[in-house]
């Protein structure tokens, strides 16, 4: 997770949110200013697979565009 949060971190993105928990296999990440299904679609085209985060918050604390992401399988060379 530290490697992803250097990745994050260092990509310049002002409009781009994130949380990387301690322990834990998921990070959410909140774009200010993309569509996540289009970004979702883009990515499996590289066999790169995330989720929509809408459907783990209830209702009253949905978030719009954020994904899900685990990198728990996912060595540090292929984060960066």
């Amino acid at each position: 997770m530290e490697e992803l949060g250097r990745s994050l971190a260092s990509c310049g993105r002002e409009r781009i949110k994130y949380h990387i928990p301690h322990t834990g296999f998921f990070t959410s990440i909140e774009f200010e200013d993309t569509k996540v299904e289009a970004l979702i679609q883009s990515l499996q085209l590289k066999n790169i697979y995330i989720t929509d985060s809408r459907r783990f918050y209830l209702p009253e604390f949905m978030r719009e565009n954020t994904v899900r992401l685990s990198i728990c399988r996912v060595s540090e060379d292929r984060i960066r």
